[in-house]
This record gives structure tokens, sequence and C-alpha cells, in this order.
């Protein structure tokens, strides 16, 4: 499990793995052309940890007008902390889309299927939402870490919350008053955010620790699917097929969701509450896209923004599953009395219990049977 090859096929190269692998693969081509805006509510999870206030204002100090040094300096600190910043962005993606793995990609067509993927990322902006995300994250983190420690030096004190979070990074406060001694003389501020400038100090344990934190705080807030969030029958060939798309509720409900309801943390309210408000403002959208009238029923829309928001973990994903095979007879719909679809057809139901590879089978098995019949 901790080396990451849980799962993973004896014989990379038969046919029924790089099947998998290449069906996930197109999955990816054919349905996350949206990902970027359906990753919208990543901002409530921003405000979860770093309250409303500081999150606007490090976007504000980031990426508003006159900002390109404050951005550099940051991204530089960033690149440091992060030994390959634009592939740990990419593996975000891939790992919200379960395409990560590679073996056995024998023929060109399959290399380039595999690697379009890639392409697409940046085509549907999730690489640049991530980018964009995890710096501010890491402005708010950086700036948060040089706060508490020129602080702790100038009083002596932290609360206990503030103590518990650094705590949580690996720093204790002899570490803290070491790293902000080195703040004190090698940092500077711009537009009111600590920038440490770690490539000039001269304590390394002080400038590991410090970019350890940086690194591990940044993912807890914007949510990287690991290995070890996921259920162990998902990180198998079949298993990775069925639950595509779902390591992000996995993971969020690990880091996130559990933690959140512990803590009793205000934050954490207001965080959910924005994530609701920004799903269903992702739901609108959406239909807009899509062609469909907006949703007008109150009810309706704040169920479509839980839902869209992802708040709810992988609670929310059995729930889709039990309303889907049930023709919406069990699950969160009927029971609060919300308007649910018409009808679940058999593909849906296949789809829900499959995963969206095996709704796209059907899809094809529908147009290719409807081409025969002389309906296209």
């Amino acid at each position: 499990r901790v080396r990451g090859t849980y799962g993973a096929p004896k014989d990379p190269h038969r046919l029924t793995s790089r099947a998998i692998r290449g069906l996930k693969s197109f999955s990816v081509i054919t349905l996350m052309g949206g990902a970027a805006i359906s990753s919208i509510p990543d901002i409530g999870i921003m405000i979860m940890h770093h309250g409303f206030k500081d999150s606007f204002k490090a976007m504000r100090g980031l990426w508003g007008m006159n900002s390109e040094t404050i951005r550099k300096i940051n991204r530089g600190e960033l690149h440091t902390a992060w030994a390959s910043f634009q592939r740990s962005l990419n593996s975000r993606a891939l790992a919200l889309a379960d395409v990560g793995d590679i073996f056995g990609n024998r023929f060109a067509f399959e290399k380039s299927l595999h690697n379009s993927t890639n392409v697409f990322m940046f085509m549907n902006g999730l690489n640049m939402w991530n980018t964009i995300m995890k710096e501010t994250t890491g402005l708010m983190v950086s700036n948060n870490i040089g706060r508490l420690s020129k602080q702790y030096i100038k009083t002596g004190k932290l609360s206990q919350i503030d103590k518990q979070r650094l705590a949580s990074s690996g720093i204790d406060p002899d570490m803290l008053k070491r790293i902000g001694e080195n703040i004190n003389k090698y940092g500077e501020t711009k537009k009111g955010f600590i920038l440490p400038n770690t490539d000039l100090w001269k304590d390394a344990q002080a400038v590991r620790r410090f970019r350890t934190a940086l690194t591990e705080d940044t993912s807890r807030t914007i949510v990287t699917p690991g290995a070890g969030d996921r259920a162990l029958w998902t990180s198998t060939e079949w298993g990775s097929m069925i639950a595509q798309y779902k390591s992000f509720s996995q993971s969020f409900t690990q880091k996130v969701l559990t933690r959140g309801l512990q803590e009793k943390d205000s934050a954490f309210v207001i965080g959910a509450g924005s994530m609701i408000s920004l799903g269903m403002l992702v739901e609108q959208i959406k239909r807009k896209q899509y062609g469909q009238k907006a949703l007008t029923d109150f009810d309706s829309l704040l169920y479509a923004g839980i839902e869209r928001s992802g708040v709810m973990g992988w609670f929310m994903d059995i729930n889709n599953v039990a309303e889907k095979v049930s023709g919406y007879n069990i699950g969160l719909r009927p029971a609060l009395g919300i308007a649910s679809p018409n009808s679940s057809t058999l593909g849906t139901k296949i789809g829900a219990v499959g995963g969206p590879s095996a709704s796209q089978i059907i899809n094809a098995l529908t147009v290719g049977k409807s081409a025969l019949s002389g309906e296209y």
C-alpha cells in the first residue's frame, strides 16, 4: 500500500488490463471537458482552512493588479518546496481522474491515448485551476507561518489552536523561533504578505521544516487523493474503473470532512456553506452549458449544490447509486420530497454501478444499435 503497488495486475500487458486503462483514458477525454468549472467549490475548502477574509485577501494580493513581483517570489518558493511543481499539479489532475497507471501501454495508440489525457487536463483548464489554487494557498500558509514566528519571537506566546496546527505540520515552538529569526533576517514584506526567501537562510534544518510544513499544509487544503485515502477495492483494476472520479470524495471525507466535524470550528461551517453555494452556481452554469432550464425551485437547487460541492464526500456517492438503481424510490431525494428525474433507465443503472466506463460502453452500444436500425 505504501509503495503504491497494491491491486496492481500481475500481468499489466494482458488485453483486459490494457482495455481498462484505455477506457479510463477515453472517459477522461469525453467526460471531463468542464472539470475546471466543476472544481470551483475548491474555494470553499480554502475558506475552511484559512478563513473567508484571508482567502480573498490572498486571491486579491496574488492575482490582482500589479501583483507580478509577489507572484514571482511566491511561485519560486513553491517551486523550491516542491521539487517539480508542475508535475505535482498534473499528478493531482491524474489522481482526480484515476488515470495515473501507465503500466503496459505497449502500442503507440495506447501511449497516445494516455498522453492525450495530459494534454486534455491543460486544455480543459484543470491544471491552470490547480496552479491558481495551490499558489494562493501556498501564499497563505507561508504568510501564516511567518506571522506566527514573528509573533512568537516578539511575545513568546501562541494560542493552543496555533500550536496544534503548527505541530501537525512538524513545527514545535523551538523550531518556530528559529524560523522567525531567519525570516526577520532574510524575509521581506510585500502588500501585507511575509515572503520568507528560504534560499537565503543558513539554517538548513529550519529551511527543511518550513518547506515541509508549506507542502503538507497546502496539500491538506487543496485535496489531492492519495493511496491511503481510498478504499482498498478501488485500487484494483476493476475497482478503479468502477470508482473512477470517486477519489476526491473519498479523500475529502478522510482529510476534510471528518477532521472538520471533530474540530467544531466556525471556519468549517462557513467553508461548507461556501462550497454548497458555489456548487449551486456550478449547477446553474452546467445547465446553461447543456441548454437546460435553470433551476428555480430552491430545494432542488440546494440539493444540486450539495451534490456538486462534494461536501458530503463518499456518502453522496452511495446515495446516488441507491437512487438510480432503485428508480429514485430510495435515497435523499425521495426522503426529502425533492423532485427526481422522470425515470432511471437500464443504462443509467448500469452506469451507476459500473462507473463512467460502463456508461460509455452502453452509450456506444445504443448508438450502434440505432445506426444499424436506420434511426441515424
